[in-house]
C-alpha cells in the first residue's frame, strides 16, 4: 500500500458510514488505490468522492458533540472527537498493515478527516471546482428548496444537484405546464421579488447562506422568465400593445393626467393594467430631453417607483410621432432587443451588420430597462435602479446626462389609487395609509403590492400589511446605520436593502442633476433611531464632527439624534435670531419636558393642545420637521443656510392659536454652527426670495437650539453641494 493514503483532501466529513467505507478502501492492499492531496506526489488518479454532496446536504450540525482530546499530538490539542470517530479509526486502524499504521502519513489523514474540522478556521485550496470545503460547510444547503411561479408552490430536493443551472432544470420541471415554451436558459432565480438573478454557474455550496431561507414554504426561490418571447403569447400581447400605443387617450381630469389603452395591457402584461398615471415629473424630464442637447440619457431614482412606466410614457411620445423603438428589458438576452415600427415588432440582434442596418434605416430611439445599454451610435434612454454597473460606462461618454426621479407624494399616490385601485375591496385606504407610513413613496410596495397581498390573504388587512412589511423590516434588521449607508454607497446589488431603507428625493434647488437622500419615512427613522441607540450611541459624536461624506449623509444622522434629544426632554440652549444678528443673548435657557412623537399626513391630524412632538410623514412636506405645542416648530439643519418656504410655515401656522403671542421656530442646529448661526430668509415655492408682505409668517421669532455634539468651541459649517451631477 503507499504512503501516500492521507494526502487527499477530506476534511469536514459530516456522515460518517460513507466517508469509512472510503477510509477502508483507501488503506486496501490495491497497490493503485491512492488518495491525491495538496501533500501528495504523483500519483495514480482515483475516482473522486463527492464530498461536497455529503457537505452540501446534510442537515445535522457539523460540531454536534463534545469528544475527546488526544493530547500526545500538537494537531489533536482542543479537537472535538466523537467515540465513534476513535472507533472507526481504531477499526480500519487494526485491519491494516503493519507499515500502514506506522506511517506518519496514516495519522495525517485521521488528522484531516476528523481533526481539521471545520471550527478550526481551515480550508481546503484545490484547483478543481470544490475550492474552500470548509466555507460551504457554514450553512448547508436545504435539503429540499421552495419554488414559487405565479404564486404556484413546489419544491424540489437537492440530493443530485450542484449548480444553479441544475435548479433552474428542476424548476422548469416542476412547472412544466407553464414553462413549456422556455429553455432552460430563459430561466432565472431569485432569493426574493427585487433580489437580482443568481449566478447559473453558482455551485449551491458556495450559496447556501443565500438559499438557506428557501428550505421552507413561506419563503421560497422566485422563479422568473423573460417576459417577452418570439412568437409566444406574450409578444403577441406586446404587439397588441405596440399598435394600441400611438391612439391612447391622455385622460385630463382636473390636475391629473393618465394614459388609457383601448384592448390592450402596458408592454402587454396584464397585471399592469391599461392606464398610465403621468406624473408631473415625467413631463420635466421630457422636457430636458427637448432642451438639452445630450443624446445619452438615464434616469435613476429608488427602485419601485415606476422608472419602468416612464420609459412607456416616452414610447407612447415616440409612437406618436412615428418614431421606431429599439426596446430592451432585463429579461431579454444581453445581445437581444425589439425593434418597433409602424409594421409591427421583431427581435433584433444587437451587434453585426443586421443591428447597423436598423439603426440607418429607421434613426429610432433606444429605450433600455434595467441594465447597462451595448449600443452607442443611437438616441438612448436607459432607465434603472441605482445600480453603478448599468451606467457608469454608459455615463463616461460625454453626450450623456444623469437624472433622478423622485418617490411618489402621498398626493400623487391617493390620485393613482383613485384611479387603478378604486375599489376598497381590492385595495383599503386604511391599508394602502399603513404601508406609506413605512414605505414611503413608493407605489410597488403602497398600491401594487398591498394589493396582492390583501386579495392573498383573503381579505385580512392586518396579515397582509405584514406580509408587505416583511421586506422592509428584513431590510432594516440586515445591519446598522452605517451598513445601510455602506450598501447604498456602493451602487451594486447589495443596494436592493438599503434602498428600502434610504430614498432618494429632489434636490431642494429643483435641479434633477442632482439629488437629496432621505429615510424612506418617519417610521424607518424610528426603527433606525433604535438601531443607532444600540450600537452607535457612543460613535455618534464623533460621526457628526467629522463625518467624510459631507452634509447630506450628516444631516441625516443629526436628524436622528436631534429628535431623540428632544424627545428625552431637558433644558436647552437657545438664542434669537435677529436681523444683523448681534451674538447676545447666548446665554439663554429653555426647557422642554420629555414627550411623545407622532406622524402626520395632513395637517388637520395635528394638535397643538397635546403635549407632543407632531412629525410630518413626508420629508418633503415644506418648513418643518417638528410642531410642538403650543406655538413652536423646529428645523433640524446642519448647514449654515436654510431658508425657509413662506407657503410652508404660513400653513403650519394656521394651526396655532391666534392668542398666542410667542410663535417660535427654532433652527435646531449642532454646537459647531450653533454661536454664529443667522437668521434665515423666507423663500417662495420655486426657491426665490419672498418680497411680499409676510403676513403672520413676520410675526414669527426665529431662534437657534444648540444640540452639544462636543464641537462647541468650532465655528465650521457645511458647504453648499457643488453643482454636479450628485449631492454629497
Amino acid at each position: 500500500m503507499s504512503d501516500n493514503c492521507s494526502d487527499r483532501p477530506v476534511r469536514g466529513f459530516v456522515g460518517l458510514a460513507s466517508p469509512s467505507r472510503e477510509f477502508a478502501q483507501c488503506l486496501s492492499s490495491t497497490p493503485t488505490s491512492t488518495i491525491r492531496g495538496p501533500l501528495s506526489s504523483s500519483t495514480p488518479s482515483t475516482p473522486q468522492y463527492n464530498l461536497q454532496a455529503q457537505l452540501a446536504h446534510s442537515e445535522q450540525p457539523i460540531d454536534g458533540h463534545q469528544g475527546l482530546a488526544l493530547t500526545s499530538h500538537p494537531r489533536l490539542q482542543d479537537s472535538n472527537l466523537t467515540l465513534i470517530h476513535w472507533f472507526i479509526f481504531l477499526v480500519v486502524l487494526l485491519c491494516s498493515s503493519p507499515s500502514c499504521r506506522d506511517s506518519k502519513s496514516y495519522w495525517d489523514l485521521f488528522l484531516a478527516l476528523y481533526v481539521d474540522r471545520p471550527h478550526s478556521h481551515k480550508s481546503v485550496n484545490s484547483p478543481h471546482s470544490h475550492k474552500s470545503l470548509h466555507a460551504h460547510t457554514l450553512r448547508m444547503v436545504p435539503k429540499r428548496i421552495w419554488l414559487s411561479y405565479n404564486n404556484q408552490l413546489s419544491c424540489v430536493l437537492t440530493q443530485e444537484l450542484e449548480f444553479v443551472i441544475d435548479l433552474a432544470k428542476a424548476a422548469r420541471n416542476e412547472f412544466l405546464p407553464y414553462l413549456r415554451d422556455f429553455a432552460t436558459s430563459d430561466i432565472t432565480l431569485h432569493v426574493d421579488e427585487d433580489a437580482e438573478a443568481l449566478a447559473t454557474d453558482s455551485a449551491l455550496a458556495e450559496i447556501a447562506a443565500q438559499l438557506s431561507p428557501c428550505g421552507v414554504s413561506k419563503t421560497p426561490l422566485i422563479v422568473k422568465v423573460p417576459e417577452f418571447k418570439a412568437g409566444s403569447k406574450v409578444e403577441e400581447g406586446l404587439l397588441r400593445f405596440w399598435k394600441a400605443l400611438p391612439e391612447a387617450s391622455l385622460v385630463v381630469d382636473g390636475e391629473v393626467e393618465y394614459l388609457e389603452l383601448k384592448e390592450s395591457y402596458i408592454l402587454g402584461i396584464k397585471k399592469l393594467g391599461d392606464r398610465l398615471l403621468v406624473r408631473p415629473i415625467y413631463k420635466e424630464l421630457c422636457e430636458l430631453f427637448e432642451v438639452e442637447g445630450y443624446d445619452q440619457w438615464v434616469v435613476t431614482g429608488t427602485p419601485g417607483i415606476g422608472k419602468t412606466f416612464f420609459s412607456v410614457y416616452y414610447m407612447w411620445i415616440a409612437a406618436r410621432k412615428k418614431k421606431a423603438v429599439l426596446w430592451q428589458n432585463p429579461f431579454f438576452p444581453d445581445d437581444v432587443c425589439y425593434l418597433m415600427t409602424s409594421s409591427g415588432i421583431a427581435p433584433v440582434r444587437t451587434w453585426g451588420s443586421e443591428i447597423d442596418g436598423v439603426l440607418a434605416k429607421f434613426d429610432p430611439v433606444h429605450i433600455v430597462d434595467g441594465r447597462a445599454p451595448n449600443l452607442r451610435n443611437v438616441w438612448t434612454l436607459l432607465v434603472t435602479s441605482p445600480q453603478h454597473n448599468h451606467y457608469h460606462q454608459f455615463l463616461k461618454d460625454d453626450d450623456s446626462n444623469l437624472l433622478y426621479m423622485p418617490p411618489w407624494s402621498y398626493e400623487e399616490l391617493q390620485t393613482c389609487k383613485a384611479i387603478l385601485y378604486p375599489d376598497e375591496r381590492i385595495l383599503p385606504t386604511t391599508l394602502m395609509d399603513r404601508v406609506f407610513k413605512w414605505y414611503g413613496g413608493v407605489p410597488r410596495y403602497v398600491l401594487a403590492r398591498a394589493s396582492t397581498e390583501f386579495k392573498r390573504k383573503g381579505g385580512n388587512e392586518d396579515a397582509a400589511f405584514q406580509a408587505v412589511n416583511r421586506s422592509l423590516t428584513e431590510a432594516i434588521n440586515r445591519g446598522g446605520i452605517m451598513d445601510a449607508i455602506k450598501a447604498y454607497q456602493s451602487k451594486t446589488t447589495d443596494g436592493q436593502y438599503s434602498h428600502r431603507v434610504i430614498h432618494i428625493f429632489s434636490h431642494p434647488s429643483g435641479e434633477l442633476t442632482q439629488f437629496h437622500l432621505s429615510w424612506a419615512s418617519d417610521q424607518v427613522a424610528t426603527e433606525m433611531s433604535k438601531i443607532y441607540e444600540q450600537e452607535l450611541r457612543f460613535n455618534i459624536l464623533n460621526l457628526l464632527r467629522n463625518f467624510p461624506d459631507g452634509s447630506n449623509f450628516r444631516r441625516m444622522l443629526f436628524e436622528i439624534h436631534a429628535q431623540n434629544v428632544l424627545q428625552e426632554g431637558g433644558t436647552f440652549q437657545v438664542r434669537p435670531l435677529g436681523e444683523g444678528d448681534p451674538r447676545s443673548g447666548q446665554d439663554i435657557k429653555i426647557t422642554f419636558p420629555a414627550a411623545e412623537r407622532r406622524t402626520f399626513i395632513t395637517y388637520e391630524e395635528v394638535n397643538l393642545r397635546t403635549d407632543v412632538f407632531w412629525k410630518p410623514c413626508s420629508p418633503t412636506l415644506a418648513s418643518i420637521d417638528l410642531l410642538r405645542g403650543p406655538a413652536n416648530c423646529f428645523q433640524i439643519t446642519v448647514s449654515n443656510t436654510h431658508p425657509i418656504k413662506h407657503q410652508g410655515l404660513s400653513k403650519a401656522l394656521e394651526l396655532v392659536d391666534k392668542s398666542e403671542s410667542s410663535r417660535r421656530l427654532y433652527f435646531v442646529v449642532p454646537s459647531n454652527i450653533y454661536s454664529t448661526y443667522k437668521h434665515q430668509p423666507y423663500h417662495t415655492k420655486d426657491g426665490k426670495i419672498y418680497k411680499r408682505n409676510l403676513g403672520d409668517v413676520g410675526k414669527v421669532e426665529q431662534w437657534a437650539l444648540m444640540i452639544p455634539i462636543g464641537a462647541e468651541n468650532l465655528s465650521r459649517g457645511d458647504e453648499e453641494p457643488p453643482k454636479k451631477k450628485q449631492t454629497v
